[in-house]
């Protein structure tokens, strides 16, 4: 997320308005869906999760997600939506997603360049959230097809001479080798996911003997990283000196506390201020890319209460 901001960002800054802040409504991203499609709003949301600040505008654009897109494509954009909003319309979406992964594996066979399809990780974690009925009899039907497809790639495998000698002329490893692995690989992520799941199908003994297939590097991955963890950080209150309507309506330079917050990110090429704003609640993103605050940055959701007061909650951070 954090090169994504970067990109964003530094382009933003040539937009910036007399406040030196760049402002964007949720209101306008369907629009640019219906005319750009989706790449543009997530170039233009800078990958932020919509569906906190805006709800009707994220439940909407979930329809222009493609079933199955590239596991990191939009990653910033809707992993956490579908991983934490537990709603009927993006369990289902999570659902098909799924299924269609997993038929994208069923339909794996062996062939001469041994080219295995994966499991998206993150879509992983969604199903495990929601844990949908039925969808364990599905991996468990996708997890015996990659058995016999990895007992059909060991058979083939060349003797251990040839192997050694393809290591050479294949970049590691004969191209059997590698399939087998990642079938390998497969088996082990979906005998896993059973386990999250709480399935009768599960089988322990299994996980474990698929882990001693994996290659050395494969065996302890940071599988953590694909999860979501959607935490809640501890907000202040600031106490306005007027009412407000809206948080487009606010003078950043004249409230003592945003003024405080932007402080040294210049509006210049080399930091950004850029505002998501639905109405009485929005993302602040402050950030540098060179300078004396390069290399860092912070998004801050902010929230007007009963028009006099805002609350400010830090909800993400990096240093590079």
């Amino acid at each position: 997320m954090k090169n994504t901001l970067i990109l964003f960002f530094a382009f933003l800054t040539t937009l910036a308005n007399a406040q030196g802040i760049r402002k964007v409504f949720t209101r306008d991203f369907i629009p640019i869906a219906k005319e750009y499609g989706i790449d543009s709003v997530f170039y233009v949301s800078g990958g932020l999760p919509i569906y906190k600040i805006d709800s009707n505008v994220a439940l909407d654009f979930s329809d222009f997600v493609p079933t199955v897109c590239h596991p990191n494509k939009y990653e910033d954009l809707f992993r956490s939506m579908d991983q934490n909003w537990l709603i009927e319309p993006i369990k289902k979406k999570t659902v098909e997603n799924a299924i269609e992964n997993l038929k994208m594996l069923m339909a794996d066979s062996i062939n001469t360049e041994c080219k295995i399809h994966s499991l998206d990780d993150e879509l992983l974690f969604s199903l495990i959230k929601k844990n949908p009925d039925s969808i364990d009899l599905q991996i468990m039907n996708c997890y015996l097809h990659c058995i016999e497809l990895a007992n059909g790639y060991k058979k083939i495998f060349p003797s251990a001479v040839s192997r050694f000698i393809d290591s050479f002329n294949y970049g590691g490893a004969h191209p059997a080798v590698k399939g087998y692995y990642s079938v390998q690989l497969n088996c082990y992520e979906l005998m896993w996911t059973l386990g999250k799941l709480q399935s009768k199908y599960f089988d322990e003994t299994k996980l474990n003997d698929h882990y001693l297939r994996l290659w050395n590097w494969k065996q302890n991955r940071d599988r953590i990283r694909f999860d979501d963890p959607n935490l809640d950080y501890v907000p202040k209150v600031a106490i306005l000196d007027k009412e407000y309507n809206s948080i487009a309506e606010m003078d950043f330079s004249s409230i003592h506390i945003l003024k405080i917050m932007a402080a040294g990110f210049d509006n210049d090429k080399k930091c950004w201020k850029y505002l998501l704003v639905n109405n009485k609640i929005a993302y602040l993103v402050l950030g540098c890319q060179y300078g004396s605050f390069g290399g860092h940055g912070s998004t801050f959701k902010l929230e007007i209460i009963d028009k006099t007061k805002l609350k400010i909650t830090e909800i993400a951070a990096w240093v590079s």
